[in-house]
């Protein structure tokens, strides 16, 4: 018999692979050298299966079994990557095209007709969602009108393209919300259930899909509502087996809880989304948790317990190549310099965070840190400062179209600053009202 290292496997790789104790990348490259049908190996593997001392512990063709079960994970590997690659083609053939004709092409060129591409497009949109919120509306249009495209030319059974349209319309639902457009996002959301409800009514894609929902609801202060969903959502997640899942709706949970006014019922939900997420080894879903976890000490008048938390969490942010994630962070170390009296480095963090987020173009939340950094002056005695600072967030918030009567508060404000107590008071009201989306006024 020709030995191992006649062919294309290291030596001793056959014995290792007839024991189960090949590696995994032996184990790929030892099925793609039996698809060649190489009689020499097949015999090599067969001979040892049934050498002295184990032919007793073989059934007749076990070995068949192991050939047939390799030649399926390679096909199925195989099959894969042709498909990645096809999706890879199409992705770059929408991006070639002119911003205002992808849409167009996607609908009406049949090679775009794809669920594949739809699924890779709800993918790149959600992984936008936090650096440009205009490419994530993009691909989640794209990612309708690809799903929609493939339902219009029937090109998988109906029940599974009612599942993609479902996926792709609930993100974008999802990317209208980013975007503050609620009325459009609660529309599109809509047009993902009734989709889910044609289709398999999958569970983890309604699971999804109730996550989605709960966070418009938080965004529309519907805080009751946004607690069930989650609630459905992390039960869904759970009875699928999805860690991440369960442990993304259950932040969803915390972050509702916070917003109605109940912090300390967020500590339980978030501390588990926390567990769930270390343990599948998730660091975006964690830092997702241990923020708002933080923030709920904070807002439960446990500032001790917050610092050590942003301590211990430290690493994690530092190893996100996300610079806003990082500022947000900064924003968490500024208000727990605030709240434990350190009101110096309180200010630095703070003015260093508003300077960020103004580099980033992000307005909303250079107004908030501004905000903060009234609150600060009001503690440290400085009116003149805290004035100042109101100055400059009036005409902002007024551009952002920030409802009347917000900007009524803030004339208020401005007018009994040398009141600390009452002062702090409305300004607590104010920020309340602030998050967790913008109101605006109708129309």
């Amino acid at each position: 018999m020709a030995s191992d290292d006649q062919h294309a496997v290291p030596p001793g790789a056959l014995a290792r692979f007839a024991a189960k104790r090949a590696s995994e990348a032996e184990q790929r490259l030892i099925g793609r050298h039996l698809l060649a049908r190489c009689p020499v190996c097949a015999a090599g593997l067969r001979a040892r299966g049934w050498s002295p001392g184990h032919a007793q512990q073989r059934a007749p063709g076990a070995y068949d079994a192991v050939f047939a079960r390799c030649l399926r994970r390679t096909m199925e590997e195989a099959e894969r990557c042709r498909r990645r690659a096809v999706v890879e083609r199409l992705l770059a053939a929408l991006d070639a095209l002119p911003a205002d004709e992808r849409e167009l092409k996607a609908r009406n060129l049949t090679p775009f007709a794809s669920l594949d591409l739809s699924a890779a497009l709800v993918e790149r949109s959600h992984a936008a969602r936090y650096q440009d919120p205009e490419a994530m509306l993009r691909d989640a249009r794209l990612a309708v009108a690809t799903a929609e495209a493939a339902a219009a030319r029937r090109a998988a059974e109906e029940e599974v393209l009612h599942d993609a349209c479902a996926r792709a319309w609930g993100q974008l639902g999802n990317a209208y919300r980013v975007g503050g457009r609620l009325r459009e996002a609660d529309e599109a959301l809509s047009t993902a259930f009734r989709q889910l409800e044609a289709g398999t009514q999958n569970l983890s894609i309604r699971a999804l899909l109730c996550r989605q929902l709960s966070f418009l609801r938080i965004f529309q202060r519907d805080f009751c509502s946004a607690k069930t969903l989650a609630e459905e959502a992390a039960m869904a997640f759970r009875g699928v087996d999805d860690r991440a899942g369960e442990a993304g709706a259950l932040t969803t949970w915390g972050i509702a809880r916070i917003y109605a006014g109940d912090p300390e019922a967020a500590i339980e939900p978030l501390l588990c989304a926390e567990a769930l997420a270390e343990s599948c080894n998730d660091d975006e879903l964690w830092r997702a948790a241990a923020h708002n976890l933080i923030r709920a000490f904070r807002d439960s008048g446990r500032p001790r317990q917050a610092e050590m938390l942003a301590l211990r969490a430290e690493a994690y942010f530092v190893s996100s190549d996300d610079k806003l994630v990082l500022g947000r962070m900064e924003w968490q170390r500024g208000l727990i310099d605030r709240d434990l009296g350190r009101l110096d480095m309180a200010e630095r963090r703070l003015t260093m965070v508003r300077d960020a987020f103004a580099s980033a173009d992000l307005c909303y939340e250079v107004g908030v840190v501004s905000l903060d950094l009234v609150s600060v002056s009001l503690l440290d005695g400085q009116p003149i400062d805290a004035l100042k600072l109101l100055g400059e967030v009036v005409p902002l918030f007024h551009s952002l179209g920030i409802a009347r009567e917000l900007l009524a508060s803030l004339g208020q404000l401005a007018a009994c600053v040398r009141q600390r107590d009452t002062a702090l008071a409305l300004l607590r009201a104010i920020t309340k009202q602030l998050a967790p989306g913008i109101p605006r006024d109708a129309g």
